[in-house]
C-alpha cells in the first residue's frame, strides 16, 4: 500500500497543565503509523512538551488505556519551534497521543500529525 497522506491530529492545541489528546488513528492488522509533534514555546520557557502514546480496543466509545504504550518522550523547550517524530508503531488496534508540559508554566502552542504505511515489511520500529 505504501504511505498514506500526512493527517492533522493535533491543530494548533495551547497545551498547559490538562493533557490534551489527538485524534484516535485506526490501524489494520499489516499497518503501522509514524507520528510527528512540534511544539511552539513561548519566549523564555520553562517547561518541555511531555509527549505519550496510549491504545484502545473498542471500536467506538475508545476506554483509553491510562499508562502510554510506549515511554514519554520529550520535546525539549531549548529548539522553538521543536520537532519529534515516533514511528514505526505496529501491532495496536488504536492508537492516540497525549501531549503535556513537564512544570506548571508555560503554555505551549501543538500540532501534531501522522502517516499510515501497508508495508510493514519496509517500515522500521522505532520505539
Amino acid at each position: 500500500m505504501g504511505w498514506t497522506d500526512k493527517t492533522k491530529c493535533i491543530d494548533d492545541q495551547a497545551v498547559a497543565g490538562t493533557e490534551v489528546f489527538g485524534d484516535w488513528v485506526t490501524l489494520k492488522s499489516d499497518e503501522s503509523v509514524h507520528f510527528q509533534i512540534k511544539g511552539d514555546f513561548g519566549a523564555g520557557p520553562t517547561d518541555d512538551l511531555l509527549i505519550r502514546i496510549y491504545g484502545t480496543l473498542d471500536d467506538s466509545s475508545e476506554v483509553s488505556d491510562t499508562s502510554p504504550i510506549v515511554a514519554e518522550r520529550t520535546l525539549a523547550k531549548e529548539t522553538d519551534p521543536g520537532l519529534l517524530s515516533i514511528g514505526g508503531l505496529t501491532g495496536y488496534y488504536k492508537l492516540r497521543l497525549g501531549v503535556i508540559r513537564s512544570g506548571s508554566t508555560d503554555t505551549i502552542t501543538v500540532d501534531a500529525w501522522y502517516r499510515k504505511n501497508g508495508n510493514y515489511a519496509d517500515s522500521t520500529l522505532d520505539i
